[in-house]
């Protein structure tokens, strides 16, 4: 039996790893909305928020870094978040490309072939 992976086999086996990383990216996506949620909701009050503002300030920057790294290391895994939907990874192997979206309320994975780009 050859140590080998295929395209296919090289993915299943990550996709433990992909499901931990894509409920990582839904959590800071959803903490980022909420937190500039709460800013906006300061604009017209900056003065007398100062420190809440601030606050907010540095909880989006930490959000902000940690979600660059979650994207990270889905690079580094050879995987992608696909630029027209960002709620689905993609996979490119040797034999093809593979993309896996997930049900945000389960971040199940399902396997599609991925959309031909225009010529």
């Amino acid at each position: 039996m050859s140590n080998s992976l295929t395209p296919t086999r090289s993915v299943s086996q990550i996709i433990p790893l992909l499901r931990s990383i894509s409920r990582e990216l839904r959590e800071r996506t959803e903490a980022i909305e909420a937190l500039e949620e709460r800013l906006e909701a300061f604009s017209s009050t900056r003065r007398i928020h100062e420190a809440d503002i601030a606050n907010i300030q540095a909880e989006l920057m930490t959000q902000r870094r940690e979600l660059r790294y979650a994207e990270q290391e889905l690079e580094r895994l050879g995987c992608s978040l696909d630029e027209k939907d960002g709620k689905r990874i993609v996979f490119q192997g040797q034999e093809g490309g593979f993309s896996f979206s997930w049900n945000l309320d389960d971040t199940q994975f399902y396997r599609r072939m991925p959309t031909p780009s225009p010529a």
